[in-house]
């Protein structure tokens, strides 16, 4: 840990306007992740152009506070009518939901609340004392280990999302399909450009990431009169929400126990939210005194998944700053935010751009007092979004999405791509496709088809540069494993249960 870079980076922080962005970002992030079907992603996705009027560091101190933000939000609708609001409230309802029909939702806001707070900030310590050690790790890495780093997060990101390794293999194929429309970056030749000169430094960011998360979305919801139904009659008072934090503090083993869990499995790129808030509340209810009490509105159970899935957040950043490989769909729209601003994740951030990478960790903890003070007041209030219909925001939504594209540059192309990612966006989730390698695809494209080419120059053409170095072999054993290990595993376990 660097105290110099920390003190640098706390004078940007309490600069008045990143402290606006603080706040801004959080309550963004909440509502965000209060509407069932949105999430983190969606809300930086749409947000993207916003950012690129700002300096790097309030671009990424405002992403990190919807990020934090929306987390919490998932737990709203969870909680008030049975509809995780993101994917990683999912486990909240198991006690949230039961909770509330007994009479205290807002205490259940309070348990959902003080467990995200608390977990942002177990993993964001967490975040600030293993960051350097694996970055010096991470600063041994040539071209040759860049190229198997990026084949690693593709490969780890398509195995682990989506319901079959073959889909998010094929997802992340063409997202390098895709990234390679651009010009050859040793020759400058077009190549798959179609004739648009659009297309000829890089396929844009902006329109491809808003495409095939929010508009792709908001393809879906049409099918909705309302975005969320239930009984969202029984809110109750803050002095409520006050009670279910205190609920917290007297289970601070619970708590702990899910943030360390949640940052772990956020550490490990594709698994996500919601794998950590499952494996959080089976291993808490598993060490209970009461575990009879899980599905009946027991505060552990609240506990367990809310303080996992905010765990999850600082542990996501870790490979994303020190590799350059995003953990999370948001992590990969961060990705894209930096790159716009000139910076790229990985060895070269935590060696050029230090204090950077300190603003981003320390972020986390200024968004968490955010979240706190806003869902403490507002709680009760957020957790109306639910029921704005869906003839108002679809129109709305879908209009910041084109307006946001054709503002990053100007261009109407933009504004067609978008569509085009859209309806891609559409058909890849309806047929199961996840969009996550896509992007990640977009990212990686250009870092591993230059480092390969960087590679073959060092070797002078020999193509055994990329398998006969220490690191590459460890990373390339890694992709056949995650690749080969999955199918074999269900398999197995098919075979077992049978």
């Amino acid at each position: 840990m660097e105290w110099s870079a920390i003190g640098n980076s706390l004078g940007h922080i309490f600069e008045p306007v990143n402290l606006v962005l603080v706040f801004l970002g959080a309550f963004i992030g909440i509502v965000a992740g209060a509407l069932p079907g949105f999430s983190a992603s969606n809300a930086c996705a749409i947000m993207l152009p916003v950012t690129l009027s700002m300096t790097a560091e309030g671009a990424l101190i405002f992403f990190s506070s919807i990020y934090i933000g929306a987390m919490y939000g998932g737990s709203i609708p969870a909680i008030l009518v049975n509809t995780p609001g993101t994917p990683g409230a999912s486990a909240t309802v198991l006690d949230g939901y039961p909770m509330a029909i007994k009479g205290y939702p807002d205490r259940a806001l309070g348990i959902s609340l003080m467990a995200s707070f608390a977990g942002t900030l177990i993993s964001t310590v967490i975040l600030l004392f293993v960051i350097n050690p694996i970055a010096e790790v991470a600063f041994k890495f040539g071209p040759p280990e860049m190229f198997a780093v990026s084949m690693f997060g593709l490969s780890i990101i398509s195995s682990v999302v989506g319901k079959e390794v073959k889909k998010g293999l094929l997802s992340g194929f063409l997202g390098l399909l895709i990234a390679a429309m651009v010009a050859d970056p040793a020759r400058s030749i077009p190549r798959l450009t179609f004739g648009f000169l659009e297309l000829y430094d890089t396929v844009p960011f902006v329109p491809a990431v808003i495409g095939l998360f929010a508009m792709s979305e908001m393809f879906f919801m049409m099918k909705k009169d309302k975005i969320a139904s239930g009984n969202t009659e029984n809110i109750g008072n803050v002095s409520e929400i006050i009670s279910g934090m205190k609920e917290v503090v007297a289970r601070p083993l619970a708590t702990l126990k899910a943030s360390l869990i949640g940052t772990l499995i956020g550490a490990i790129p594709g698994t996500g939210s919601a794998v950590a808030t499952f494996v959080s509340y089976a291993e808490v209810k598993r060490s209970s005194k009461h575990p009879e009490e899980f599905g009946q509105g027991a505060p552990e159970g609240i506990i367990a998944s809310e303080a996992a899935n905010n765990g999850v957040t600082g542990g996501a950043f870790i490979p994303m700053l020190t590799l350059g490989v995003p953990g999370s769909s948001t992590m990969a729209i961060m990705m894209a935010a930096l790159l716009l601003h000139g910076v790229r994740p990985g060895p070269e951030l935590m060696t050029q751009h230090t204090s950077l990478a300190y603003i981003v960790m320390l972020s986390l903890f200024f968004a968490a007092m955010a979240m706190l003070v806003l869902g403490g007041l507002l709680g009760k209030y957020f957790a109306k979004v639910v029921l704005i219909p869906t003839t108002v925001l679809i129109p709305v939504v879908l209009s910041l999405c084109i307006i946001g594209a054709f503002a990053y540059r100007n261009a109407m192309f933009d504004g067609y791509l978008i569509i085009i990612f859209g309806v891609l966006g559409y058909f890849m989730k309806r047929h199961d496709y996840p969009a996550i390698p896509l992007v990640l695809g977009l990212i990686l494209g250009p870092l591993a088809e230059t480092s390969l080419y960087r590679s073959l120059q060092m070797s002078g053409g020999k193509i055994d540069i990329l398998f006969n170095r220490p690191i590459t072999i460890v990373l390339w054993i890694i992709i056949f494993l995650t690749i080969f290990g999955r199918p074999l595993y269900e398999k197995y376990w098919a075979k077992s249960k049978s």
